[in-house]
């Protein structure tokens, strides 16, 4: 027996096996560091997303603050910023979808060591025409009984119409689409914020019944009471582009109490508690302008509108109450609240009005109220 030949041939076979084994040992940490290079890089492709939505929710955060500044920044090209956020940094901007400008795109890119990620967020931009859609716009879910007054315009609640008006053939049935009539929508959902009134200097209460003593205001300012009655009440609101704004805690207008705005400003009236104007009343009337006027209710602010009343301007407070007793009440503008529509049980006919009127393309909402809100996010 040959023992140096069998000796060769273990040697051999130990050698192969020996470099076989290195050969996996070498592909195993190689597998091992392509698997740690590639975690490594989907850990930091996590954190750049994360980085990128940091920075989107940012500018978003930014464009809900300061409405008006990023209009004038956006107008006609992007809106851009950059900056440091953990172990990375992101490069943001925002620019209108489209030529409607109805919805805001942001785009924000994110950076880690090298790795980038790219996400989107849509912001959908609320406007005054958007908010007063309708004539009458109903935020809660009670009944709404319109049978004892008319409306001139299109209807929107989170409940039901369980009476239609008394021009119900003004009114498309379900299924017809007539665009000489108006709409009612029912179970609408709505998610309007309530205003919050700015914080202005305190005044003194103002408490008038004697016709020949009328109240005025030419600034801004907190007033705990106004209270007027048989007289006249007038607001010096300014040049065209001044915005005056009255926060009340109680308003009170009753019989032949008038109210006027002078000069060419808008005013917004901020009630905080309640708030009663009834029989006879004329508020905004001369000359009548709906879009000069908008009432801001906080929450759980009621007010009372009743018989013999004209009214032109807007109302909002999605989480307070608006009792509109029919007895000749006319309002020319638009009602957006917890609405209460009071009638009797009688079918003597209409006797009170809700009159739609298109607001002002360039009204600026007060209140707080955003003029963007977040839509859907996408890669």
């Amino acid at each position: 027996m040959d023992w140096r030949g069998e000796k060769g041939s273990v040697v051999a076979l130990a050698l192969i096996t020996i470099v076989v084994l290195m050969l996996l040992g070498f592909l195993m940490v190689q597998f091992s560091v392509v698997d740690v290079l590639h975690a490594s890089r989907h850990e930091k492709g996590v954190q750049a997303h994360y980085i990128a939505r940091g920075g989107a929710e940012a500018m978003a955060s930014y464009m809900i603050a300061n409405s008006a500044r990023f209009n004038d920044e956006i107008e006609g090209r992007e809106a851009s910023s950059n900056g440091d956020l953990g172990d990375g940094s992101f490069i943001v901007s925002a620019s209108w979808k489209n030529e409607d400008q109805e919805q805001v795109v942001v785009e924000s890119t994110g950076t880690v060591d090298g790795i980038s990620r790219t996400v989107y967020l849509t912001l959908n931009r609320i406007t005054a025409s958007m908010v007063f859609e309708q004539g009458l716009i109903q935020t809660s879910d009670d009944p709404l009984d319109l049978h004892n007054i008319t409306v001139e315009g299109d209807v929107a609640t989170a409940g039901e119409v369980v009476r239609w008006p008394q021009n119900e053939e003004d009114f498309n049935e379900e299924g017809e689409e007539d665009p000489d009539k108006y709409n009612i929508k029912e179970h609408q959902t709505f998610n309007f914020p309530s205003p919050i009134a700015p914080e202005l200097q305190e005044m003194d209460s103002i408490d008038i019944g004697n016709p020949d003593d009328p109240a005025f205001i030419s600034e801004d300012g907190y007033y705990p009471t106004i209270k007027v009655q048989n007289n006249d009440l007038t607001f010096d609101t300014g040049a065209h582009n001044n915005v005056m704004q009255v926060v009340v805690d109680d308003l009170f207008l009753y019989s032949n109490a008038n109210v006027y705005l002078e000069g060419e400003g808008r005013l917004e009236i901020y009630v905080t508690n309640s708030a009663d104007i009834q029989t006879p009343i004329e508020f905004n009337t001369d000359p009548p302008n709906p879009s000069r006027l908008v009432i801001y209710l906080e929450k759980d602010t009621v007010l009372e509108y009743q018989a013999n009343s004209d009214f032109f301007g807007y109302i909002y407070g999605p989480e307070a109450k608006v009792g509109i007793q029919s007895g000749n009440t006319d309002l020319e503008g638009a009602v957006l609240a917890e609405v209460v529509v009071r009638s009797d049980n009688n079918d003597s006919g209409p006797m009170g009005n809700v009159i739609f009127a298109a607001i002002e393309e360039d009204f600026e909402l007060g209140g707080g109220i955003p003029a963007y809100q977040r839509g859907v996010w996408s890669d």
